[in-house]
């Protein structure tokens, strides 16, 4: 049973440690806020409409990585899955970083 979701149980176990490790680079509103936006654009694409990120946008940037590997797992053509969300991953990099608070900059 677990061989099916290989992707997902190795993105569950990646993520706390990529939360971690933003966590310590934000350093307190102090540091850098560009790998967090590279890792979790969900999480940052809130700063379209404001400059601090809600609880919602906060729990999607946490299940993003799961469902990620979900997707993998779930679809036949895993290559072309990722793809596809390595290319959403990267537009949402973008359109975030554009948008990006003056008090982060």
């Amino acid at each position: 049973m677990f061989r099916k979701y290989k992707w997902t149980i190795c993105f569950i176990v990646l993520t706390p440690v990529l939360i971690i490790a933003c966590f310590f680079l934000l350093g307190g509103g102090h540091g850098w806020i560009e790998p967090t936006i590279i890792l979790f654009p969900f999480a940052t694409i809130q700063f379209i409409r404001s400059s601090t990120i809600d609880l919602g946008f906060l729990l999607a940037g946490f299940f993003q990585y799961p469902l990620y590997g979900l997707l993998i797992d779930s679809f036949q053509k895993k290559n072309i899955t990722k793809i596809l969300l390595i290319t959403l991953h990267v537009i949402l990099i973008l359109v975030s970083y554009q948008f990006i608070p003056k008090h982060f900059q």
